[in-house]
């Protein structure tokens, strides 16, 4: 790899970070004002978020999958990882998230 090739995708990697910390921060902060976490709830639900957007960023740069697959795949690493969230929450918190907050997550 070529140094300017390496620098870019070094700050094209801070940047994803950066972007992706502020977005689980924001969409943390709904989850928490919404569903009245509990701080286990909040670790747990944090963790699951961490590890969607690692695997997301993974799929964004695997080179061998086409368009389709990719958003394919995005759906699917979404789909488990609301699973998981609702598998920590409580029953009246799963309601709330079904109705109004599983479409923004």
């Amino acid at each position: 790899m070529r140094l300017a090739d390496y620098i870019s995708f070094t700050l094209a990697l801070a940047v994803t970070r950066i972007s992706c910390t502020s977005a689980i921060k924001r969409v943390m902060d709904e989850l928490s004002n919404k569903l009245y976490l509990k701080i286990e709830q909040k670790i747990e639900i944090a963790t699951i978020m961490r590890t969607k957007a690692l695997h997301m960023s993974a799929i964004c740069g695997h080179i061998s999958l086409n368009e389709s697959d990719i958003k394919s795949r995005m759906q699917e690493i979404t789909n488990s990882a609301i699973s998981k969230i609702k598998d920590v929450l409580l029953p009246d918190q799963k309601i709330i998230f079904e109705d109004s907050l599983v479409d923004t997550y």
